[in-house]
């Protein structure tokens, strides 16, 4: 049954035609003011369209959905910014901080490679023309320093958990940063307690890491305590699990065919 239209509901729908149409975007409120609480479906904060120019893009299709990961844009920040505050989506991620706000992660994702040669980019996911995720990338060294790394974070929006979305995504991303760098190392992290997220890592072909005693330190400060695991991806590793993928996927059609 399709909820009830509040009129906090209202301002979000409006918010986000403002941010597709060019026109002055929707304030996020600061965390810990109320707009309804967030209570609501991510479906219903998710509703931004695709401009005709969306830049460069990959493309999955299955008998569902089309599935296209691509550049995120300015215009889609506020979005991305909604989905973060979404109480489904913080039981398993950090909270953003007070100091992050839509204008300092547009600042960020356009700003150059700091002298340390750290980067940042952020991918959108779209289903059927709607953003439903992102994908947030951190460039900068490696532990080896023959080789450069890259740090990925990700959300989707409730409404698209558990049909293989974020898997899909990721595999289409991963392709795309092994091409531009076969000597890169993925890294991703998640709380211990989150099992959606830990089976995408391992269906990927992560392998589990030793955290640096700082880092992980720094996660148990923020996180308050709780869990977390670090993973590592390299390009045999991808390219083994996509082999593996696929060999499972041939022998289930296989079967269906007997």
């Amino acid at each position: 049954m399709r909820s009830k239209q509040t009129p906090e509901r209202a301002q979000v729908a409006k918010a986000l035609a403002a941010s597709a149409t060019g026109r002055k975007p929707w304030r996020l409120p600061l965390w810990g003011e109320s707009l309804g609480g967030f209570r609501y479906g991510a479906e219903q904060i998710i509703e931004l369209r695709l401009s005709e120019n969306i830049g460069p893009t990959r493309v999955w299709r299955n008998h569902r959905v089309a599935l296209i990961i691509k550049p995120t844009e300015r215009r889609e920040i506020e979005a991305i910014f909604a989905l973060r505050h979404d109480p489904d989506v913080l039981l398993h991620q950090y909270r953003p901080r007070r100091n992050e706000t839509p204008e300092s992660f547009a600042r960020k994702l356009e700003a150059p490679p700091n002298p340390l040669g750290m980067s940042f980019r952020c991918t959108s996911i779209l289903v059927d023309d709607v953003l439903v995720g992102h994908v947030m990338q951190h460039f900068g060294p490696a532990p080896d320093p023959r080789l450069n790394a890259c740090e990925c974070g990700w959300n989707l929006a409730k409404s698209h958990w558990g049909q293989g979305i974020m898997t899909e995504a990721l595999t289409l991303l991963f392709a795309q940063l092994f091409e531009e760098d076969p000597k890169l190392l993925i890294f991703a992290s998640c709380f211990t307690s989150n099992q959606r997220s830990r089976r995408v890592i391992e269906k990927l072909g992560f392998r589990r890491d030793q955290m640096h005693w700082f880092v992980w330190l720094t996660h148990f400060v923020r996180s308050r305590g709780r869990r977390i695991e670090q993973f590592r991806l390299d390009r045999r590793g991808y390219r083994l699990a996509q082999a593996h993928l696929a060999a499972v996927e041939s022998l289930e059609r296989e079967s269906a065919s007997d």
